[in-house]
C-alpha cells in the first residue's frame, strides 16, 4: 500500500517533473515550486525523503537513461544520446559519463559485463516513506525574541550539492571567529557570553552567484541598541522574533545530519507546521564539546501553520 501524506505527495511530484524532463534542464527553483516548497527548503526534505540530494539524483537519473539507450538502442550516436538526456555537448557527456561510470559512453557500450551498481533506477511511489519518528528527538516550541548579532559571515555552496564548500568554508569561519571574538567583547556588551550562534540563510536570488548559493555567520549575541564601528571584516545580523521549533542535537558534530533528516524527513512532514522562510539557527554553549559522545547544541527553524 502506498503511503500517502501531503510531504510525500509534494516530492512525489516533484519526482514525475524529474522523469518528464530528463531530456532538458529544470530549474531547481521550478521543482520546488512544483512540490509547493522554497527552493532550500525543497531541498532538505528532498534529501531526508530520498536519500540522495537532487542534483546528484538528478544527474545519476540522466546518466541511467543514457546507460539504457547506449545498451539497447546501438543504433543512436553518442551526440544523440547526449541531446537526449539533456547534455549540450558530447564532451560534456563524456565527462559526466566517465566520472560516474568509470567508462567513457563509447566503453560502456562495448564493455560485455560493465559495472552498474552506479545507476540509479527512479523512486517507486510506494518505496517513497516517510522517515519514522523518535521521541527523543521531538522539539520544543517556542517564541524566540529578535536576535542582534555580530561576527563574521561567508557564502558556501550547500551540502546538497555536488559541488558543496559547506566543509571548506564553515569551520574555518568559526576557527577565525574563535581568534577574533575576543574584539566584539571590547566593542559591544555581548549578551549570555558563553553562547555563541550559527546562522545559516539564503540569499535573494539577485545576490546569488548560483542557485545553490547560501551565506553563514558565526557570531554572539550584542544589545539591539548598541552603536559604533564593527571590528573590521565583521558584519551585524538582525535576526526578527519568530515561532521556533528548537531540536537539541546529542552526540558528536559529524552526526548532526542525522538529526537533520529527522527533522525534515520525519517531523515537519507530520507536523501542523512547515519551515517559515528564514534563516535557520545553531545555538553553541557551555554544553557543546567538539568530537566528543556528550556534546550538545540547539538547532531552531522557524515555523508558520501550514496552508
Amino acid at each position: 500500500m502506498i503511503q500517502t501524506t501531503p510531504a510525500l505527495d509534494q516530492i512525489r511530484r516533484a519526482l514525475a517533473a524529474i522523469e518528464a524532463h530528463l531530456d532538458r534542464p529544470l530549474a531547481m527553483a521550478e521543482l520546488a515550486r512544483r512540490a509547493g516548497y522554497s527552493t532550500w527548503h525543497f531541498q532538505r526534505v528532498f534529501l531526508a525523503l530520498v536519500d540522495e540530494p537532487v542534483a546528484s539524483y538528478v544527474r545519476r537519473r540522466r546518466l541511467t537513461e543514457a546507460a539504457r539507450m547506449l545498451r539497447h538502442e546501438p543504433e543512436q550516436r553518442l551526440l544523440e544520446v547526449a541531446l537526449a538526456v539533456g547534455f549540450e555537448s558530447h564532451e560534456a557527456f563524456t565527462r559526466a559519463f566517465r566520472r560516474e561510470s568509470g567508462h567513457t559512453p563509447s566503453g560502456f557500450r562495448d564493455h560485455p559485463q560493465p559495472n552498474l551498481s552506479w545507476m540509479r533506477l527512479p523512486v517507486a511511489a510506494e518505496h517513497l516513506q516517510l522517515l519514522p519518528t523518535n521521541m527523543s528527538f521531538e522539539p520544543t516550541l517556542l517564541d524566540l525574541p529578535a536576535l542582534t548579532l555580530v561576527g563574521l559571515s561567508d557564502r558556501f555552496i550547500a551540502a546538497m550539492s555536488p559541488d558543496a564548500t559547506n566543509m571548506d568554508v564553515i569551520p574555518p569561519l568559526w576557527r577565525s571567529f574563535q581568534q577574533r571574538c575576543g574584539e566584539i567583547h571590547r566593542a559591544y556588551v555581548v549578551r549570555e557570553p558563553n553562547q555563541a550562534w550559527g546562522v545559516c540563510r539564503c540569499l535573494p536570488p539577485t545576490d546569488r552567484t548560483r542557485e545553490d548559493e547560501l551565506e553563514y555567520l558565526a557570531g554572539v549575541q550584542i544589545d539591539p541598541e548598541a552603536h559604533g564601528d564593527l571590528p573590521e571584516g565583521m558584519v551585524r545580523w538582525d535576526v526578527p522574533a519568530r515561532r521556533y521549533a528548537r531540536f537539541t542535537h546529542r552526540g558528536p558534530i559529524e552526526t548532526f545530519p542525522e538529526t537533520l533528516s529527522y527533522v525534515w524527513g520525519a517531523w515537519f512532514p507530520r507536523s501542523e507546521y512547515e519551515p517559515a522562510m528564514e534563516a535557520e539557527l545553531e545555538l553553541y554553549d557551555e554544553r557543546f564539546k567538539p568530537g566528543a559522545e556528550d556534546s550538545v547544541l540547539d538547532y531552531y527553524v522557524a515555523l508558520r501553520n501550514k496552508a
